[in-house]
Formats: structure tokens, C-alpha cells, sequence
């Protein structure tokens, strides 16, 4: 009965083509978060567990056990601005809940949202540090565990999530760029020019892919309230210095991020190597802001 749920699902989940295109603000996406639905099937089991499960298993083989492993959101690999328009599922890792050193890790590979249900727009998508709970069968892919669909007729899901933060929608607005800086809105068309020069992009911070204090950089979303950038792996502070702590960048920051400009798969981004330069956040000041 499950199977054909989620064929049913899948062959009805195609969505029109996302008005305005990635970056853009779109109101007419509603901001809906589905209502948890307790699901009790599948075997609960740590992030350990699944290294020993999947080590077991033949080689190329897919577990028949249906597993929930429950972990911190490291990496929400899919940005949520292509969603639907490119992508109705996400790629995610996790890790050990408070865990810093990211070697060991499951990766939730073409996920569903929670309840088994595709994901229909951006505001659905848990970001990077929420605890969640996925569900689906095991797999060993570059030598770490994947959950999955048990074939291609199936996903694997959320089941449940703890302190989730999602992209708010509409975009809040940005105060106004200072001279020689460029707003997300001026970053984002100048993007598409090519220019190889680094600039100063200043938004607000609407969410984080990424942030690891382990490797001490982040993947931050920023925005003026009409486009938005990716800030991809960006240092807290000009000369590769680190993110130490997870209150230094906040959802609601204000920040000013120079790098290149960039546009990866038709979203416009702030190329790796880049780095805050300033920040309203008092933590971060308290560290990185020169005397």
C-alpha cells in the first residue's frame, strides 16, 4: 500500500515552472509547512549503526530493512530557490547530533519532505542545524552510508524534525548598501556579466546550506528582498579565518560578503573563497572586526 502511495505521489508531483525564475522572489508560492503525520515504520538506528549496516551488505546492494536515522541537517545539498522549478526532491547529510568533526555522515539522497510528500516550494526545505529524522533503505555509496528509495519508484523521507528554520517567505528587505558596496539585487544582474573582479555584496541572511565549525566556513543565502545570492563555503573573515562558534552567523545577520560573482546552475552566487567583511552580529564583530 506504501508503494503505490508513493507512485501515486510521484507521478503527480509535476509543477508548473517557478514564476520569476531562481533568485527572484515569488508571493505567489504559498508558505505552508506540512502537518507531521506520526509514522511508526522502520527500524530506528544511529548514524554508527548505519556504517556497520551498510558494510555489511554486497556490494552494490540496497538493504530490504527499512531504517529511521535521526541526525543534525550538516548539509542541505540542493538549493531551495530551484525547488520546483528544477528539483521537487533534496539532497541532505547529517550528522551526529552536535557533532563538529563531519567524517562520519548518511546522506538522504533524493529525499521527499516530511510525510513522504515532494517538496513544492522553497519554504519547505529544513536548513543546515535542524534535527530531523529520515526514513528509507540503506545503501553504500563512496564508501558511506546513503538512505534511499528502495528503487526508483520510491524516496526516502522525513518523518519528524526538532527546532527546524526554514527560508521565510516573502524575503525580508535589506537596509540599503553602503558606498562601494553592491546590493543582492545589483550582485545578482552584475553576476551575469562575467566580470572577473571581486565586489561587496551586502543582504540579509535567510538561511544557511551549510556551517561547520569544523571546517569553519559557511553556505549562506542572503538577500534585499527581491534576489537572492548563495554564498558558497564563504570564511568569516578575509584570510580563511574560521566560523568558531554557530552564534556568530545568524538567520536576521546583516552582513556584507566579498568574493566573485558567479552564476551556477542559472542561480547567481558569490564564488568560493569568499568572506564576510562586515556584520551587524555583535559576536561576530567581537572576533573578526579590525580595530
Amino acid at each position: 500500500m506504501m508503494i503505490a502511495l508513493v507512485a501515486l505521489v510521484m507521478f503527480s508531483c509535476k509543477e508548473n515552472p517557478y514564476i520569476g525564475g531562481p533568485g527572484e522572489d515569488n508571493p505567489q508560492i504559498p508558505d505552508t509547512i506540512p502537518v507531521l503525520i506520526p509514522d511508526t515504520d522502520g527500524i530506528e538506528i544511529s548514524i554508527d549503526s548505519a556504517y556497520t549496516i551498510v558494510n555489511a551488505l554486497p556490494a552494490n546492494a540496497t538493504s530490504a530493512e527499512i531504517y529511521k536515522i535521526r541526525g543534525e541537517i550538516s548539509l542541505v545539498k540542493t538549493n531551495p530557490f530551484l525547488i520546483p522549478s528544477s528539483y521537487t526532491n533534496v539532497d541532505f547529510e547529517i550528522i551526529p547530533i552536535g557533532a563538529t568533526n563531519t567524517n562520519k555522515k548518511v546522506v538522504a539522497y533524493r529525499s521527499w519532505g516530511l510525510n513522504n510528500v515532494a517538496f513544492r516550494n522553497r519554504s519547505q526545505v529544513p536548513l543546515a542545524g535542524t534535527i530531523a529524522t529520515f526514513r528509507g533503505h540503506l545503501t553504500k555509496y563512496n564508501n558511506a552510508p546513503e538512505l534511499k528509495g528502495y528503487d526508483n519508484s520510491e524516496h526516502c523521507f522525513i518523518t519528524s524534525w526538532e527546532n527546524p528554520t526554514f527560508i521565510t517567505s516573502p524575503l525580508p528587505s535589506c537596509s540599503a548598501p553602503e558606498e562601494g558596496e553592491l546590493s543582492c539585487t545589483q550582485a545578482a544582474d552584475t553576476a551575469k556579466l562575467g566580470r572577473s573582479k571581486k565586489y561587496q555584496t551586502k543582504g540579509k541572511v535567510v538561511g544557511m546550506l551549510e556551517f561547520s565549525t569544523g571546517y569553519g566556513n559557511a553556505q549562506i543565502l542572503i538577500t534585499d528582498g527581491q534576489k537572492t545570492l548563495l554564498a558558497y563555503r564563504s570564511w568569516a573573515a578575509e584570510g580563511n579565518k574560521k566560523f568558531t562558534s554557530k552564534d556568530q552567523l545568524m538567520i536576521g545577520d546583516e552582513i556584507t560578503i566579498e568574493g566573485m560573482l558567479t552564476v551556477y546552475n542559472n542561480f547567481p552566487q558569490i564564488a568560493t573563497g569568499c568572506y564576510l567583511v562586515k556584520s551587524n552580529n555583535p559576536n561576530w564583530q567581537a572576533q573578526f572586526m579590525q580595530q
